[in-house]
């Protein structure tokens, strides 16, 4: 079995996804590191809506980017060889 092709929005779409999951746990971390009202405060705010939706966009794009790569180089090479044993 080879692996052909990628589905380009299909791997943005988990790239996005995984990048959203990865800004929020950097938004949890990062306030637990924060001290004082005030630095909380300016932390929540900007960080918890910027850094998932930051994350999730970098996902999302490079995902694209590297179906689009490995489609142009799995033309030319014949794609990746998997073996599945399906017992």
């Amino acid at each position: 079995m080879r692996l052909k092709r990628v589905g380009v929005l299909s791997l943005g779409k988990v790239f996005g996804v995984m990048g959203l999951m990865v800004g929020g746990i950097f938004v949890v971390v990062s306030l637990e590191e924060a001290q004082g009202p005030v630095e909380v405060f300016a932390f929540d705010t900007a960080m918890v809506i910027v850094a998932p939706l930051a994350y999730g966009a970098a996902g999302f794009f490079s995902g694209i980017v590297y179906a689009f790569i490995y489609n142009v180089i799995a033309g030319v090479t014949g794609g990746i060889e998997l073996e599945f044993d399906l017992n």
